[in-house]
């Protein structure tokens, strides 16, 4: 709602397309579609409060880093109890990002890990069959449709302790879901980052993707810091 009142006060407009239609892109706070149809969870949480990502990403999570510069789970989880503090005081404000950093953190270890070995089986595919491309593949759609899923599914289960705001009601709604998001969450987690398995991915797949580095930025960014 208010970035719609900016756009009829004349606020936000950045030029016009190669079509010469106006575009309004200087005050968006929000991309809708880039939310419900990512295949990524960073995706979703990069075109979501984006004004607030980008300042939490500038000036918490950054400055959080290693001297490395690479993502650090430990940056991710206070940069989100940063973001609950600025909300409230409320448990399910603390709920809902505490398990976001975590669900953020197992998304960058499951795409670090997999993403390279569905692209080399895409590659290989697109390499038998000249008439198609790596994102035409059957194995990168799958990829991408478990990746939107995996991403709503850890979305909407933050959200509803967002909205319930109480601990007791909040738990009793994870309780409902047999609190599988999070065993899931814990058990990426825990295969590729406590037990490494990724090193037992096929060598072929040019193996895991190394830790992204991290800068500020102007633009969207979640502060989760995920690679690309």
């Amino acid at each position: 709602m208010s970035e719609g009142c900016c756009r009829l006060a004349g606020l936000g407009f950045s030029g016009f397309d190669d079509n010469m239609k106006p575009v309004w892109q200087d005050i968006s706070n929000i991309k809708v579609k880039k939310i419900e149809f990512s295949s990524s969870q960073k995706v979703m949480i990069d075109n979501w409060n984006i004004g607030t990502n980008v300042w939490l990403r500038n000036h918490i999570y950054v400055r959080l880093l290693p001297t490395t510069g690479k993502s650090s789970s430990r940056a991710t989880l206070i940069t989100f109890i940063v973001s609950a503090f600025w909300h409230g005081f409320y448990p399910g404000y603390y709920m809902a990002f505490v398990l976001t950093s975590f669900g953020t953190s197992a998304a960058r270890l499951l795409r670090r890990n997999l993403r390279p070995v569905v692209l080399a089986a895409a590659k290989r595919s697109v390499a038998n069959d000249k008439g198609t491309d790596v994102e035409s593949t059957p194995i990168k759609r799958i990829y991408n449709v478990l990746g939107w899923f995996a991403g709503m599914v850890i979305f909407n289960v933050c959200g509803c302790t967002f909205v319930l705001l109480d601990a007791s009601r909040s738990l009793q709604a994870w309780r409902a879901l047999y609190f599988t998001p999070m065993i899931g969450i814990a058990a990426v987690i825990l295969a590729f980052q406590t037990f490494k398995l990724g090193r037992f991915l096929p060598k072929d797949s040019g193996g895991a993707v190394p830790a992204v580095t991290i800068k500020a930025r102007s633009d969207s960014g979640n502060p989760a810091g995920s690679s690309k």
